[in-house]
């Protein structure tokens, strides 16, 4: 009876121990959740997820960017940066976020947002 115990009780070590998952990942190239984002006209923000292991910063580009606000322009392994934007009364427009990883690639976000 004890050899059944020791036996039983190594085979649920085993699979218990073969189960187990390692949930931290290590971001050797540059991963966003989305590429392309719809902004409401009325001005609002959300938060954008940038999964790299290392350095890497943004860039934002449009012809006026005075209605965008990136709260972080750089950042050292995973972070989040929020995306501010005021509201568009007159005219559609868009931005692009440039996101440079250097070794890990270089992604844009185009920021798309109608008018009232």
């Amino acid at each position: 009876m004890n050899k059944l115990s020791a036996y039983l009780a190594l085979t649920c070590l085993l699979v218990f121990c073969s189960c187990q998952k390692t949930f931290k990942e290590d971001y050797q190239q540059l991963r966003l959740d989305a590429t392309e984002y719809m902004l409401t006209g009325d001005g609002g923000s959300f938060e954008l997820m940038v999964y790299y292991s290392s350095s890497w910063k943004a860039t934002l580009r449009s012809e006026e960017t005075d209605w965008v606000i990136l709260s972080r322009t750089s950042a050292s392994g995973q972070s989040y940066m929020r995306v501010t934007w005021d509201s568009a009364v007159d005219h559609s427009r868009s931005a692009f976020i440039d996101i440079d990883a250097g070794k890990g690639g270089r992604q844009t976000i185009t920021l798309i947002q109608n008018a009232i």
